[in-house]
């Protein structure tokens, strides 16, 4: 491997330390809005055929980074070796039958065809999001209403989570129950003033300053939600 070649290969490999702060807009590409049509589809096609959702923003971001980076290699003929190859194909058919399903899909778009070894790549990508997605299983996606400035959300959400071991995914905070439309996947609104409107999910009211007896309600409705996820989980088995 020549001293280009070696350049291409770091560059390619270089994955930035806040993911979350990125924008499609952001990551340089030299392959335009092509890119991010690729990723779109990947994202639908993959839910239509397998129920699985990798709409998640952070998984967009890596995917989008990774597309990126691994159409440089290919122009520039770059061949990478993985090592987990035979291990993904053999221990995690059903995530490698998604990655070829990817694959597929991006030849079809591109007339590019991967190497095993790029394929067991996206493999890698899908396994740790469906990992992180099984790690959320058993926690309720949450909005919180409150009018605190910006500045104490923190300290909120700090304090909610030590009085329930981290057991919330707190998506947001929001000042107005319209702002609900704004998100998908909210199992429960939890709330410190009281809401005159219809909505869609549960919701709770709550103090200021999340007492013992806030703490017991909330749980209650937790545990309401997560029966009804658990419901909709045994049906799809």
């Amino acid at each position: 491997m020549d001293q280009y070649d070696l350049l291409i290969l770091i560059i390619t490999r270089i994955r930035p330390r806040s993911l979350d702060k990125l924008t499609d807009s952001q990551i340089d590409t030299p392959f335009g809005n092509a890119l991010e049509k690729i990723v779109n589809l990947i994202q639908r096609k993959v839910y239509d055929n397998y129920f699985f959702s990798l709409d998640k923003y952070e998984f967009r971001v890596r995917l989008l980074l990774h597309l990126n980076n691994m159409f440089i290699r290919i122009n520039n003929s770059i061949n990478i070796r993985n090592p987990q190859l035979d291990k993904i194909k053999n221990d995690y058919p059903f995530i490698y039958d998604i990655s070829i399903f990817i694959a597929d899909l991006i030849l079809k778009e591109t007339q590019i065809q991967l190497s095993e070894d790029e394929i067991a790549y996206i493999a890698m990508h899908i396994g740790v999001e469906i990992e992180e997605q099984k790690s959320l299983l058993n926690r309720i996606n949450v909005l919180i209403m409150n009018p605190f400035p910006l500045i104490q959300h923190n300290l909120f959400k700090s304090r909610l989570n030590s009085i329930l071991n981290d057991q919330l995914q707190i998506l947001d905070f929001i000042y107005d129950p319209e702002d609900i439309n704004k998100y998908s996947n909210v199992d429960l609104l939890i709330s410190t003033s009281k809401i005159n409107h219809n909505l869609s999910i549960p919701w709770i009211e709550i103090s200021d300053y999340l007492t013992i007896n806030d703490s017991i309600i909330i749980k209650k409705s937790m545990m309401r939600s997560l029966i009804n996820v658990f419901k909709i989980i045994s049906l799809l088995n």
